[in-house]
């Protein structure tokens, strides 16, 4: 592996790390004053946030759904979240989505049973992470 850092020096917008074999490097870019970090040349991610809540859901009919809020300070509506129940268990049939839910800081946490039966989770923690542009 070959890695080359070049620190951005004076009058430049943005250092960059670039990793990769002699064929191949793979850029992400640093930028100073909260500009955000740039993989692969994608959109700059400016802040990575988390919010964990406890959670107890209950039991969840088939082809239902059971949600709850989280509070992750400073999520914006285009925020993509990614979230997971420390109760989850790999043979359930249960889809995750988490979405800003329209009012400040708030996070909605939906689970939503595709088994064909009823089933019962448990209490668990729900952790939320998001990403600002």
């Amino acid at each position: 592996m070959i890695v080359n850092v070049n620190d951005g020096g004076a009058g430049v917008a943005k250092g960059v790390i670039q990793a990769g074999d002699n064929a191949t490097y793979r850029p992400i870019a640093l930028s100073p004053n909260g500009g955000g970090i740039e993989v692969g040349g994608g959109t700059a991610i400016v802040s990575v946030l988390t919010g964990t809540t406890s959670w107890d859901p209950p039991n969840i009919n088939s082809a239902s759904a059971a949600s709850t809020t989280v509070t992750v300070t400073g999520v914006q509506s285009n925020s993509p979240c990614f979230a997971g129940i420390s109760s989850m268990v790999a043979s359930y049939a249960i889809a995750m989505t988490a979405h800003y839910d329209g009012a400040a800081n708030t996070v909605r946490f939906v689970l939503t049973n595709q088994s064909g039966s009823a089933m019962d989770l448990g209490s668990g923690t729900v952790r939320v992470t998001c990403f600002t542009y």
